[in-house]
């Protein structure tokens, strides 16, 4: 009863947000319906994958905003920020995008020592070990073979955000969301709990609650139309402006 009542308070207290969401998803069809990608397309199968990357943790984030779940919401929008980090910055580079397919060299390899490792304690503890952690370091082996000597490059967030114009976003709410939201730092703990004036703990947040739902509707708002904005310059998505200027929320007022 009370998760239902969470909802409904959520709802009602942001509904044009939750418009403009919607609004954003009609795009998001839009978007789908207009893309032709051939496989040649090297780039824009790339471009088309990661805004489906970026599509799914936005539906995943507005519905845990929307039942109240705000903090575990705050996660899943930091990951969709470094798929915009990624595609902007691919976007406003080629010889970036390029790049960036050598990080998969580096995660490969990675990869592949932790297997060896997980793969030889197994044996030692469970001789017999399943034939599949086997075949999954095969399969990352020998898509390591196939890229040669090309070096890697290793993934890092802040360089992905400078790349992309972003750094400001990065240095900013994408530091608080991985303090707060993410990983679990003093402060992500001690703001699950009530305290009286005295410091001694009056209640344990535990389950859906109101608090922030709308800064982070916002937020997710804001990053969705960055998203859209890229879509529509560089991936041949054909928007009208008419589409696009219903979104005058875009860096931080409220609908006009």
């Amino acid at each position: 009863m009370k998760n239902g009542k969470i909802t409904i308070e959520i709802i009602s207290k942001n509904r044009e947000l939750l418009s403009i969401c919607d609004d954003i998803s009609r795009l998001i069809v839009e978007i789908n319906n207009s893309i032709v990608v051939k496989k040649a397309e090297r780039k824009l199968v790339f471009f088309c994958g990661l805004f489906c990357k970026i599509v799914n943790s936005y539906d995943a984030a507005r519905l845990l905003i929307k039942y109240g779940h705000i903090q575990d919401s705050g996660a899943i929008i930091r990951s969709l920020m470094e798929s915009i980090f990624v595609l902007k910055a691919c976007m406003n580079d080629d010889n970036y995008f390029n790049n960036y397919y050598r990080t998969d060299i580096v995660d490969l390899n990675m990869f592949s020592k932790k297997q060896i490792h997980y793969i030889d304690d197994m044996e030692r503890k469970h001789p017999g070990v399943d034939e599949c952690l086997d075949d999954s370091l095969q399969e990352a082996n020998s898509q390591i073979e196939a890229y040669g000597e090309v070096p890697g490059i290793r993934y890092k967030p802040e360089s992905v955000a400078n790349a992309a114009g972003l750094q400001s976003i990065y240095y900013s709410i994408y530091s608080l969301l991985s303090c707060m939201n993410v990983h679990p730092s003093l402060r992500s703990i001690f703001s699950r709990i009530e305290f009286d004036d005295a410091g001694y703990p009056t209640e344990f947040k535990i389950g859906p609650e109101t608090d922030s739902a709308d800064r982070m509707l916002l937020l997710l708002v804001q990053l969705m139309i960055v998203t859209l904005e890229c879509m529509n310059r560089d991936c041949c998505v054909i928007l009208s402006s008419r589409s696009l200027s219903r979104f005058s929320v875009s860096r931080g007022g409220s609908r006009g």
